[in-house]
């Protein structure tokens, strides 16, 4: 008898697409969820053309993580009421107690 499917297994598989894509190109989680994404990118190549220890990429790199904070805001401010409380809340996890309290 074949086994039944729920949505939520086809959303584990497409999460999982994800995490693997992300774990190649490790910039794609300063992208996520970020409204400044596109200009993240830019200076990525900006800063990939630029030698090591050179000057501007120092102060361009320190620009992209101002950047990627601000998009990262702009982005929670566009959220939704529920995303908001798990952030605010910050929890992962159901903490269940099996001690009696008197």
């Amino acid at each position: 008898m074949p086994r039944y499917k729920s949505p939520f297994d086809e959303f584990r598989h497409f999460q999982l697409l994800a995490q693997r894509w992300a774990e190649k190109d490790k910039k794609l989680k300063d992208y996520a969820c970020n409204l400044l994404a596109p200009k993240l990118v830019i200076l990525d190549n900006v800063i990939e053309k630029l030698p090591e220890g050179h000057p501007v990429r120092t102060r361009l790199s320190e620009i992209r993580e101002i950047l990627k904070r601000i998009g990262e805001v702009q982005w929670i401010l566009n959220a939704d009421i529920v995303t908001n409380l798990a952030l605010k809340v910050g929890k992962t996890g159901i903490e269940i107690s099996a001690v009696e309290e008197s």
